[in-house]
């Protein structure tokens, strides 16, 4: 009984064979010839009228995107930024504050584009002295002028922490 079914194995596997042999020697005949000697003479086609070529395209004038302009895509509120602040006024913020027993000292962010720089009691940065620096602000001085600065903590967020197998 093995035996028969072994046989019509092969027999159907030399049936696929000649199959496949078949095909790829038509479609290589096929191949082969002229597209000439295969296709026959068209007939004359009547001469249709000449479309116009289509205007070529032109970008509106940027006038009519001023909409877009107004409501930045990338803008989560789609409402313009804030109008930038005067050159006379700069802004600071606090990135740290480090106090020692002989020292006391700040980050503090400021410029545009933002740069953080260390200053300390009674260094001038950008115009304005650095009067005091303690655990909770730090106050600056231009002339009659004075900012005073605070420290705000930004609340953490709870990250789940990776398991350990």
């Amino acid at each position: 009984m093995r035996r028969r079914f072994v046989k019509a194995q092969v027999a159907a596997l030399a049936l696929l064979l000649a199959a496949c042999l078949l095909l790829a020697g038509t479609a290589y005949r096929e191949m082969a010839e002229p597209a000439a000697a295969t296709s026959t003479p068209a007939a004359p086609v009547a001469a249709e009228p000449a479309i116009p070529p289509s205007p070529r395209f032109t970008l509106a004038p940027i006038e009519r995107f001023s909409e877009t302009a107004r409501r930045p895509l990338f803008s989560e509120t789609r409402r313009p930024p804030p109008p930038a602040q005067a050159a006379d006024q700069t802004s600071f913020a606090i990135a740290g504050i480090v106090l020692s027993a002989d020292q006391r000292g700040a980050i503090l962010v400021h410029g545009a584009p933002p740069i953080l720089t260390r200053v300390a009691e009674g260094q001038e940065i950008d115009g304005w002295t650095v009067q005091s620096i303690d655990a909770e602000h730090v106050v600056l001085a231009r002339g009659a002028a004075e900012q005073q600065l605070k420290l705000v903590d930004k609340p953490k967020t709870a990250r789940p922490r990776p398991s350990h197998p």
